[in-house]
Order: C-alpha cells, then sequence, then structure tokens
C-alpha cells in the first residue's frame, strides 16, 4: 500500500464481462488514491452462460445471496496484512490492475431492469478498466455512499439512482 492510504471500501466478487462466453471477477479494493482489481475467478463458455442464465432467473435470489454474504464479509475485519499487501497482490496475477484516480476521468453507478429485477453495475472511465462491473444491490449501495467521501473522486463520480 502507497504511504498514508486508507481502505475506504472492500467489495467480493465483481463481474466484469469479456465477452459473450466469458465472465472475469475481482475483488476490489478503493483507497482514497487508486482502485484496486485483484483477480479472483474466471469463468468460461458454459461456466459463464450458466452463471448470466441463473443471474437472469433467479436475480433476486441470487442478489439475496450475493448480499448476505457480502454482509458477512464486510462485518468482518480486514486483516492489516492484507491491506497492507496491496502491491504485492497486484504482482500475484497478471489480471490484477489498479487505476489510480488521477488517472481516471469518470465512475459512474447505474442501473437497469431486466424483467422484473434490477441490474446494478459500475463502469470506470480510463485507459486500463475493462467493461462495465456487474454490482449486488449491496455493493452498489455501499458505492454509493463511498464514492462521494474520496475527495479525489471529486467530480468525477456520477451516480443514477
Amino acid at each position: 500500500m502507497q504511504d498514508s492510504e486508507r481502505l475506504m471500501a472492500f467489495l467480493k466478487n465483481v463481474a466484469a464481462r469479456r465477452s459473450m462466453f466469458s465472465v472475469v471477477t475481482y475483488d476490489v479494493y478503493l483507497t482514497d488514491k487508486r482502485m484496486v482489481f485483484v483477480h479472483s475467478k474466471h469463468f468460461r463458455h458454459g461456466t459463464s452462460v450458466v452463471a448470466v442464465a441463473g443471474g437472469a432467473v433467479g436475480g433476486m435470489v441470487g442478489g439475496l445471496i450475493t448480499g448476505a454474504v457480502q454482509s458477512v464479509l464486510e462485518s468482518k475485519k480486514q486483516d492489516k496484512k492484507e491491506i497492507n499487501a496491496l502491491d504485492e497482490l497486484l504482482a500475484k496475477d497478471k489480471e490484477n490492475f489498479e487505476v489510480p484516480y488521477a488517472n481516471m476521468d469518470k465512475i459512474k453507478l447505474y442501473k437497469f431492469r431486466v424483467g422484473v429485477n434490477w441490474k446494478y453495475m459500475m463502469a470506470v472511465y480510463s485507459n486500463k478498466t475493462p467493461n462495465p462491473f456487474g454490482l449486488a444491490f449491496e455493493q452498489s449501495d455501499q458505492l454509493s455512499k463511498v464514492l462521494p467521501t474520496i475527495a479525489m473522486l471529486k467530480g468525477k463520480t456520477e451516480i443514477e439512482n
């Protein structure tokens, strides 16, 4: 972790779609200076189709399960070694990356309806980030509260309710 850097939020298993048949998930660490994306899972072909179909059909149930898991993870205090080792985490996998807020044009939180369910998304406008990221409702809610408090993101955040 860079000098005097503070962890502001942690998001577990944020999904990024690479193609129709490939989904990659990241654990996202938001500090007061940067976003760090740590590769956690990679679904390909049949697995991603099942995951997408399950998300579309059972979005509400999946959202509830994801929300329950997320709240348990958030209630646990982050291990100090893990927080201090963000740079080490970045070096572990070539799919890990960081986006300093100074290099970010904009970050946008939005939602859209798929059938009777809402899908929550985060788009990070930078030359380093992949397509928009899928979020659980609780993650979107957490980000909508945290992002405005990060000084380096003033004027770069757009939150649609």
